[in-house]
């Protein structure tokens, strides 16, 4: 009997979500036939990836068992997402306010 991989399960939604082309955990839970807090709550690390989920991961991504967890590996070592733009103070059309006298 194959033993389930011990994977952070971020790598592996996310892998998912990119591989599916889905916009956010919502399709990604319908895709995988849970409810919306249950992704929430693997991503939060509250309950474990159950054999019933990776079946379904496996029927969805049509991949091996074994594969999965280096894939996802792989696809967060090599992915292109853009870096996070800091937050830059907005500018005013206003005129600077003159010292007081």
């Amino acid at each position: 009997m194959a033993t389930l991989p011990h994977v952070e399960a971020n790598l592996i939604l996310n892998w998912i979500r990119w591989g599916l082309q889905l916009r956010n955990d919502r399709e990604l839970s319908e895709a995988l036939g849970v409810k919306p807090p249950v992704i929430s709550k693997l991503r939060r690390k509250k309950i474990p990836m159950g054999p019933s989920l990776w079946v379904r991961i496996m029927d969805l991504t049509d991949t091996r068992l074994r594969d999965i967890p280096s894939l996802a590996q792989h696809f967060s070592d090599c992915s292109t997402r853009p870096a996070k733009k800091r937050s830059q103070k907005r500018r005013s059309n206003r005129k600077p306010r003159e010292p007081h006298a």
